[in-house]
């Protein structure tokens, strides 16, 4: 099977192949979500090395398991810093999980536009903005301008100079990660 799915192509030390009842132990029974996504909802959990992960639990794959291992295959040749690492995959019982590398401060999304400065759906509220709790930014220049200068060294990356050219469809706040030093990740770029 891994032959014809294209998986002897896979880099030396490239991602393992877990069994679901492994994912599902690292995972706490998926009972700590990070977030939820039109194509998967991720978990954080800990491998047995002690790594902390995303475990992307995919749901609704279409086009079946050809597009899936084209998947797993060309991320696990992708390697960027900016590039959320992709560990493992799962493919059992029906299941299509991808593990990922953790990437501890979350998303861009969290940092732009905190709960505090958002129009409440809930309560119709809008925050004043000339109020003294006026919107402020949560990061300074510096940094956004590092992060402006990152996303765009990935997509040169994606477009040009991966091996595998891929177009990412779907960037955004939501998919933009940011690690310990806010050095930022790409996600969901399959």
């Amino acid at each position: 099977m891994a032959r014809s799915f294209g998986l002897e192509f896979l880099p030396t030390g490239g991602p393992k192949w877990f069994t679901y009842a492994e994912l599902q132990a690292a995972a706490n029974n998926f009972s700590n979500p990070i977030r939820k996504g039109g194509f998967g909802d991720v978990y954080k959990g800990e491998l047995g090395d002690h790594r902390v992960v995303a475990v992307k639990c995919l749901k609704n794959v279409t086009g079946g398991d050809a597009e899936f291992w084209a998947e797993v295959t060309i991320i696990a040749r992708m390697h960027h810093l900016n590039l959320v690492r992709l560990w493992g995959f799962c493919a059992e019982k029906g299941q299509r999980i991808l593990v990922y590398e953790h990437v501890p401060n979350g998303s861009l999304d969290k940092y732009l536009f905190p709960a505090s400065q958002i129009l409440s759906l809930d309560k119709q509220e809008v925050i004043n903005p000339r109020s003294t709790d006026s919107l402020k930014p949560i990061l300074d220049w510096n940094i956004r301008y590092r992060i402006a200068l990152d996303v765009a060294r990935v997509i040169v990356y994606l477009h040009e100079e991966c091996l595998e050219w891929v177009l990412h469809c779907d960037i955004k706040p939501e998919n933009i990660l940011l690690g310990d030093d806010f050095c930022l990740k790409i996600s969901d770029f399959g």
